[in-house]
């Protein structure tokens, strides 16, 4: 049966979101997922906070920053610092762990363009997030799924939650598997499917009102 997953999420380890580790659980188990990817901005802790947790299946991922945008790391093992892509892609592969590109040619948000990569780091780079619930213009959807399908990336989708209420608006289905790394290699396979559904614009003015008060504290 297949399974699915939100593969970016946010939680109060991230420094625009409050949203606790727990809740985040709870509500994926109230709505049906099979698992979840924890991805704060330049943070593991919101995942390591979960060690304990057996209901459901947890990605260990990072949302990272780099000179240009930013890179989802899915799989990782230690926190990846930020710097260049170059260099954030170089601890990525030293961890064997995933490398996703998130919301790519959302005109709204800073993002990292894949048409401006460069071949070698391109070739590195794993994966696509074709599908974030937070995306305005669903033109932007459809040039990353055509990018993703040129360049022979799989795809992902993920809510980008930062309030709990966001968590399961960007689904990745992901074939059955029977351990971890079987589900790595069906992540690498290009075998996923996404569906999705819009978040409110005024999800993304919360997200920087709640920055702006932790900046404060």
């Amino acid at each position: 049966m297949d399974s699915r997953f939100d593969l970016h999420n946010h939680t109060k380890f991230s420094r625009d979101s409050f949203t606790d580790p727990k809740q985040l659980v709870n509500r994926a188990l109230k709505i049906g997922l099979n698992g979840i990817a924890i991805t704060d901005h330049n943070s593991i802790e919101g995942y390591l906070s979960l060690k304990s947790e057996n209901r459901i299946r947890l990605i260990c991922g990072e949302e990272i920053d780099i000179d240009n945008g930013e890179i989802i790391a899915l799989f990782v093992n230690e926190k990846i610092k930020p710097g260049t892509l170059t260099e954030v892609l170089d601890r990525i592969k030293e961890q064997g762990a995933i490398s996703i590109i998130p919301h790519p040619f959302d005109r709204l948000r800073k993002h990292l363009d894949p048409t401006n990569i460069n071949d070698s780091d391109l070739k590195r780079i794993d994966g696509i997030e074709a599908y974030n619930s937070r995306i305005v213009l669903w033109k932007d959807v459809d040039k990353a799924l055509s990018f993703a399908k040129s360049h022979n990336k799989t795809i992902t989708a993920g809510s980008d939650s930062h309030f709990v209420s966001e968590l399961g608006k960007g689904i990745t289905i992901i074939p059955e598997f029977s351990d971890e790394e079987e589900l790595r290699k069906h992540l690498l396979s290009r075998r996923t499917l996404i569906q999705g559904k819009q978040n409110s614009i005024f999800y993304h003015v919360g997200t920087k009102i709640v920055k702006m008060i932790k900046k404060l504290l």
